[in-house]
């Protein structure tokens, strides 16, 4: 199977469909390559049209995206593979867009910068085909609030990711709930107590817990 996919790509690289940027140790086989503007232009043009995907520029923040799957915010530096916020009201604004209204998000990967934290999660509520969530930043709490914040995720997600979160109360209670989650992953700082309880009955599809402290 590897060489099968060693000769296709050489064969891209003959093609000058990708470039080679580094070379394995034996000299002969590619390690590193990367894909040329001219294609990566051309696979983005067809992902838009497909409705596949969908690029917003920072000046584009409430720019209508009825019908992307996934969607990747341009800011000041460069984002691979999903979408940071120096502010709680850039967040927020983006929460509002289109394409949360809708539901028609699978995948979303939000980080907070400098403390921030997050909005309310409302808006995924509705997203009933969000299916991977990653977080990255403090997660509000509020007493006064008749939901907690993780309650507004959808019952469709399949994997989350909470890094930096800083909760203070056990979110298991939550997240246990959650019919559909198979991989849970819980990072740095995104429980700050010293006990969880899970119930016998919850995580009915779990397959994968991870704990880092």
């Amino acid at each position: 199977m590897e060489d099968v996919d060693e000769q296709y790509l050489e064969e891209l690289a003959n093609r000058w469909m990708v470039q080679v940027s580094e070379i394995d140790h034996t000299g002969i086989g590619v390690k590193k390559c990367r894909m040329r503007d001219l294609m990566r232009d051309m696979c983005v043009s067809k992902a838009r049209e497909e409705s596949f995907l969908g690029v917003i520029e920072q000046q584009d923040l409430t720019a209508a995206m009825t019908k992307s799957r996934r969607i990747a915010i341009r800011k000041e530096f460069f984002v691979p593979s999903g979408v940071e916020f120096q502010r709680r009201e850039e967040a927020e604004m983006v929460l509002r867009t289109p394409i949360f209204v809708l539901g028609r998000l699978c995948f979303l990967k939000m980080h907070m910068l400098k403390e921030s934290s997050f909005p309310s999660l409302e808006p995924l509520s509705g997203c009933h085909h969000l299916t991977k969530v990653w977080l990255e930043g403090i997660i509000v709490e509020d007493p006064h609030s008749s939901l907690h914040n993780l309650e507004y995720l959808p019952g469709s997600l399949a994997k989350l990711s909470l890094f930096n979160s800083k909760l203070k109360k056990d979110p298991m209670g939550i997240l246990e709930k959650l019919p559909n989650v198979r991989f849970l992953f819980l990072g740095v700082e995104s429980y700050e107590g010293s006990e969880m309880v899970c119930s016998a009955n919850g995580f009915v599809n779990l397959r994968l817990l991870v704990f880092h402290g």
